[in-house]
C-alpha cells in the first residue's frame, strides 16, 4: 500500500479494495479482509454495513462496534 490509502464514506466503497479488516461486533467475524473488494453498493457486504449504520442511527446507545471503521457524529437519516 505504501501509504496510498484513502478514507472513504460507506457510500463511496462500491467496487473499492479495502486496506484493513472490517469486523462488526457482534458477531466479531471479519466481514472484509485487507485486499478484498467491497463489491457492489447493493451487494451483501455493503448492504450489511449500511443496515448496521441505519440501525445505529435509529437506536443511539445500542450501536455496534465495527473494527476498521471510523464513525463520525452525523444526524439520523429517515428510514426508507
Amino acid at each position: 500500500m505504501h501509504n496510498e490509502v484513502e478514507t472513504l464514506e460507506l457510500s463511496e466503497m462500491e467496487g473499492r479494495t479495502v486496506a484493513n479488516a472490517v469486523v462488526p461486533y457482534p458477531p466479531g467475524i471479519p466481514l472484509l479482509m485487507p485486499g478484498e473488494n467491497a463489491g457492489p453498493a447493493d451487494g451483501p457486504l455493503l448492504g450489511y454495513l449500511t443496515a448496521l449504520e441505519q440501525y445505529d442511527l435509529r437506536f443511539p446507545g445500542f450501536t455496534h462496534d465495527t473494527h476498521g471503521v471510523e464513525v463520525e457524529d452525523v444526524k439520523p437519516r429517515p428510514l426508507n
